[in-house]
């Protein structure tokens, strides 16, 4: 972005896949937060620029990718620390999802997780976190943001969060993920979410989508848009026409459907059945 042409602006919006998950994405230049709290955690990153903020009764810089944290009833404020500003990205979850999502982990948490720094540099993490902003901003599957939001914020209890051990738990690994396959290959026209597939696995979430990984080499989101393209292909050389065809494979809309298409296949929908398309083969799972 053109730092001359950058404004203040700002978007907010809900997601209902996390009960109405809170998500902010901003530029501001000029734009001062006074000092409050959220009833919240406040996990965001910057993308552009430069800010500074006060909590736990410091001052702390956070530049381009990194990542900061704000715990629930945390006094602070923010502000760019230059003219030309900066761009943040920001998720608001309540304090009992992440308290769920330690748990449901293997990990023993305290009441409130506590993260000891303010500011993170992790790249991975930051990768995640973008990703995962971007999801909640385009047509996606809840599969996907759900798979996306855990292995970001378990990463994050994992690696920086106080007094959170791993403990061991354990399944019938194999005959879940078989389960979940089977499932994804008879619901693919269908929102699945990854409630519905730890519920059918008897497994927790993160821990199916670990488990699952591990075995097929992509989590459960993958391999349902796998199916998802295969089934597409079918149609589209059974002569539907590819705006029915994202309806009738489960894709959010046309646009949803054409970018996985050019994504796994290598062209759009369209040129798959106008002419032959040399070395497209399907993914073997």
């Amino acid at each position: 972005m053109n730092r001359q042409s950058r404004k203040e602006q700002a978007t907010m919006w809900h997601d209902c896949t996390f009960d109405n998950l809170e998500i902010l994405h901003a530029t501001y230049m000029r734009h001062v937060f006074t000092r409050h709290a959220h009833e919240t955690f406040a996990i965001g990153l910057i993308e552009h620029g430069a800010s500074e903020f006060f909590a736990r009764g410091t001052t702390h810089t956070a530049t381009a990718s990194d990542i900061f944290i704000i715990h629930p009833d945390e006094i602070h404020d923010g502000r760019a620390i230059a003219p030309t500003g900066y761009t943040f990205r920001v998720l608001y979850p309540p304090l009992q999802l992440i308290q769920h999502l330690a748990l449901e982990s293997g990990h023993t948490a305290p009441q409130t997780p506590f993260f000891p720094q303010a500011v993170i540099k992790d790249r991975q993490l930051y990768n995640l976190l973008l990703t995962l902003h971007r999801l909640f901003s385009l047509p996606s599957d809840p599969l996907e943001r759900e798979e996306m939001f855990s292995l970001a914020c378990i990463h994050l209890l994992n690696t920086y969060a106080l007094s959170c051990t791993q403990t061991r738990t354990h399944g019938r690994e194999h005959a879940a993920v078989s389960l979940v396959q089977d499932y994804i290959h008879a619901h693919y026209d269908q929102s699945i979410s990854l409630g519905q597939l730890s519920v059918l696995a008897q497994l927790h979430p993160a821990y199916l989508v670990r488990t699952f990984r591990a075995a097929i080499g992509v989590p459960p989101h993958a391999y349902l848009i796998h199916v998802r393209i295969l089934a597409a292909k079918r149609l589209l050389l059974a002569g539907v026409a590819p705006g029915q065809i994202a309806v009738e494979a489960g894709f959010a809309d046309q646009s949803h459907l054409t970018r996985h298409f050019k994504r796994l296949v290598g062209v759009p929908p369209a040129h798959y059945v106008q002419k032959k398309v040399k070395n497209v083969q399907d993914i073997g799972w």
